[in-house]
Parts: structure tokens; sequence; C-alpha cells
């Protein structure tokens, strides 16, 4: 199974509009990256900022895939607790 996490950087406007969504760090899986992405700027707009956070917020936030049928290796014998 694969698995792995993305970060977004998403910038937002005092107006609460997005001007920009990036992948900052690719999770490896390319369909994942690009839907995290999506539904980011689907989400928008977002209300108005607080006044005090100036103009615009810029957020890095990272999502992580797991693939829940594949369970994380015993680190004392590298075999899956199945």
């Amino acid at each position: 199974g694969r698995g792995g996490s993305v970060i977004v950087r998403l910038v937002i406007e005092q107006d609460g509009t997005v001007s920009s969504a990036t992948v900052t760090r690719a999770s490896g899986i390319d369909e994942f990256d690009r839907n995290i992405r999506a539904a980011t700027l689907r989400a928008a707009p977002f209300g108005p900022l607080p006044k005090a956070l100036g103009g615009r917020l810029v957020w890095d936030f990272s999502f992580a895939a797991v693939n829940p049928a594949v369970r994380p290796k015993n680190p004392q014998n590298g075999l899956s607790d199945l």
C-alpha cells in the first residue's frame, strides 16, 4: 500500500479569497497531491480575515494519506503486526 503526506501552502487575502494554493512538499502520490490542492481551492472563499492578521494569511498545512489495510511494521522484527 502507498501512503505519504503532502504540505500545501495556502495564501488567503484579507477579503477571504485564496490567491494561491501550492504544493510545497509532495507526498509522492501525484493524484493525492492534486486532489488535496483542488479540495483547498473548493473550500474558498473564506470569511474576511481579522484585521489583527494584517493583509493576508500564509498557511502551510499537511494532509496524510494512510492506507488502513497496511499496518506499520514492528520495529523489533520488521514484520507487519497482522
